[in-house]
């Protein structure tokens, strides 16, 4: 606890700096939502990644409730219009705000439902396995402030992977399942329960039970995984009459609501429209691994389904065989994978890859196999590379065909290229790609790829790799440790770790960074080498990092940046630091935040996924998100590289670098180390034309250049 308040103290203490993230406009496909769920008043509320959306007109037009409602699934929405949440802890939204309820007295709910008289009725488990599982019948009088247990209720069927179920009838009349496979009854809102007698006989794990409020039925699958019958009783459970006369292959899901029935699976999709009596088979309205992961017949008769396919929501008239999508408004897509090669930025955006090459103005979604991806890359020709994932694990990179913006999947002449660890380009145009699977592969015409044999690599851990253009030298992470190629990845020179322990190495600009994390002592901090050999640090933060803090970057400018990754803790944010680590200060204008939630939530953070520098921006992914903005640097007050023509010759040298900029006068010249230390500085006219670095130590070096119209930075190599 001491620490963790050390920390809250120390980044409340950080200053903002004026510096401006840009949101990005994000595009309409490619999503998903987490639930849907209808209200007592036939409105619909949505679950989704960016918080709760509610709409009031059949999903036509959504609007936010609460931004910061964060989970996998609605429990219940009251009569007073709460809605609860379950995820990361259980979280209600009251109407105006939301908040996380306490473990102690909520529980964790599996299934929550009301009265009309707005008492609240939850199964709550507690335990891991089936041996150590305990379940409780909770309720509540006081709009869930208070909860108590019936202590007369112990044969909840509740076991792992099995649902619990729990109806409440508009006459109040409460059910749930039993460990016997009975329908249990009260009449009495949940005081006594009766058993109705009759157990329903389903083998899977999945009960496949549902209640038709409208018409008091319930219906059930019976039966194996693959073969159902459809039951129904009309009598509480009492007695139950098998209605299908064929059986139902693939089904393992059942909703019902005023006559309609509708079951549905992975693979199948049937519809009755008279109580069950006869069904259709809607399987064709559906391409083959993609029908709907859940559906809702709203009190009006229209039906709904989610995620099919990209499309989140669609209405279906299933009389027309027709399909509506309905997402107006929703916000709810989750940025991960981001790359920008200057011009074109892609992204995975709910697993769907994307590239904008008007920062958001306009987006095109990649198609085919390798569309559906974990991770993004984005070659200085501006095709789009892509971890494939749509099995549910890695199966291959793919590489876009610009002339429909198909994926095809790269070659390789040993096993295969099989994920994206990183992936960068030389001097030459080859492109290279490391897989945690098989290693290194490298390509020059960016399809072929041939296997690097020598090249370090571990088949478990995070890696990665890059390529310094000053230096001419390929960097490597690999399990904690850091190696270099000088000779385009065929020989590999393994570095000498600092002897305190390093919990970070991370890419630098002419070298590589490591950060030690040994507490109060004074080798805490950031170290870098360009050799992984001699490193020059510590630099000790004035803030403590540990292991909530995700990889630092460092920007092409020599900014280093960090992103705080977990918002559940002390909020997500983004720091930087001018001067290699030593002070950090937030970097968090135009961000938006969330309340955090889950263990030791309820603080405000940005819900960051990644953070990005390249081509003098930073890239910023998070959940619903993404941001731009400019690098800062440290080394000049303008930075009009881009546009001044400045010729720094030859470059790399040993001694003697020549320098002009047409149409201005220089008036000095200093160089700076890459941790910002002055090593040099030239103010004589002759000098400052022909700078002499002869006795400085080889490494990459920054070039301050003053003239009479503004300041200009450039990176310089000693050999």
């Amino acid at each position: 606890m001491k620490k963790l308040l050390l920390i809250l103290l120390t980044i409340v203490s950080i200053s903002v700096q004026g510096q401006t993230w840009t949101k990005l406009n994000l595009p309409e496909t490619g999503k998903k939502i987490n639930d849907l769920y209808e209200d007592i008043n036939g409105n619909l509320i949505a679950l989704t990644s960016q918080g709760v959306f509610k709409s009031t007109d059949n999903a036509s037009n959504w609007t936010l409730l609460d931004r910061s409602m964060e989970g996998n699934r609605i429990l219940l929405t009251t009569n007073n219009g709460n809605v609860w949440v379950t995820g990361d802890g259980i979280i209600k939204y009251n109407g105006s705000t939301s908040d996380q309820q306490d473990d102690a007295n909520v529980g964790n709910p599996t299934i929550m439902a009301e009265t009309s008289d707005g008492k609240l009725f939850s199964i709550v488990k507690e335990g891991t396995t089936i041996w150590n599982t305990k379940v409780y019948l909770k309720s509540s009088t006081d709009n869930g402030t208070t909860f108590s247990n019936n202590t007369s209720v112990s044969n909840i069927l509740v076991k792992t992977n099995v649902n619990a179920e729990l109806f409440v009838k508009k006459n109040d009349d409460i059910f749930y399942l039993g460990s016997d496979k009975n329908l249990y009854k009260s009449t009495d809102k949940g005081v006594t329960f009766t058993a109705m007698g009759s157990a329903i006989n389903y083998t899977n794990k999945n009960n496949s039970i549902s209640l038709d409020r409208d018409k008091n039925n319930f219906y059930a699958l019976w039966g194996s995984s693959n073969a159902k019958d459809l039951y129904k009783s009309s009598d509480d459970g009492a007695t139950w009459t098998k209605i299908n006369s064929s059986k139902l292959y693939g089904a393992d899901k059942i909703v019902a609501n005023n006559d309609v029935v509708i079951v549905h699976g992975s693979w199948s999709f049937s519809y009755s429209s008279d109580g069950g009596t006869t069904f259709t088979n809607k399987s064709s309205l559906f391409e083959s691994g993609n029908f709907p992961e859940k559906v809702v017949i709203t009190s009006t008769g229209k039906v709904f389904a989610t995620n099919i396919k990209e499309n989140a929501i669609v209405e279906l008239d299933l009389s027309n065989n027709t399909q509506s999508l309905k997402t107006n408004g929703l916000d709810y897509s989750n940025a991960k994978g981001i790359s920008f090669n200057g011009t074109r930025i892609s992204a995975c955006l709910d697993g769907y890859a994307h590239y904008t090459d008007d920062y958001g103005t306009t987006w095109k979604q990649l198609t085919g196999e390798g569309a559906f991806a974990g991770n993004t890359y984005v070659a200085k020709n501006g095709k789009v590379y892509t971890a494939s994932s749509k099995s549910g694990t890695w199966n291959g990179v793919y590489i876009q065909n610009e002339t429909d913006d198909s994926m095809v999947k790269v070659t390789a002449d040993v096993n295969s290229v099989w994920n994206i660890q990183s992936m960068f380009e030389d001097d030459s145009n080859n492109i290279y790609c490391l897989s945690n699977l098989n290693g290194l592969y490298k390509s020059s015409d960016g399809m072929s790829f041939t296997h690097m044999p020598n090249a370090p690599f571990d088949n478990i851990n995070d890696m990665s790799m890059w390529f310094d253009e000053g230096l001419k030298r390929i960097y490597a992470i690999v399990s904690g440790e850091a190696y270099y190629s000088d000779d385009y990845a065929v020989t590999w020179t393994k570095g000498t770790a600092l002897a305190v322990a390093q919990n970070v190495f991370f890419k630098g600009n002419g070298g590589m960074w490591t950060f030690a994390n040994n507490g109060t002592f004074p080798e805490t901090g950031f170290y870098f080498s360009t050799d992984l050999t001699q490193w020059t640090g510590p630099k000790k933060p004035n803030i403590s990092f540990d292991q909530r803090w995700d990889e630092p970057v460092q920007g092409n400018l020599g900014v280093l940046y960090r992103a705080h990754k977990d918002n559940a803790y002390q909020g997500g944010t983004v720091l930087k630091s001018e001067d290699d680590g030593l002070t950090w200060t937030a970097f968090a204008d135009g961000l938006e935040t969330v309340t955090g939630y889950g263990f030791n939530g309820g603080n405000k953070g940005v819900p960051y996924n990644e953070i990005l520098a390249s081509h003098d921006k930073l890239v910023l992914g998070t959940v619903g998100s993404i941001y731009i903005a400019n690098q800062d640097n440290s080394l000049s007050t303008k930075n009009y590289n881009s546009i001044v023509d400045i010729k720094i010759f030859p470059n790399p040298t040993s001694n003697i670098l020549n320098l002009k900029i047409e149409n201005q006068q220089i008036q000095s010249v200093k160089v700076f180390s890459l941790f910002g230390k002055e090593v040099k500085r030239f103010s004589n006219k002759t000098a400052i034309k022909n700078i002499n670095i002869s006795n400085l130590t080889p490494g990459v070096y920054l070039l301050q250049i003053s003239t009479n119209l503004g300041q200009y930075s450039k990176k310089i190599m000693k050999k």
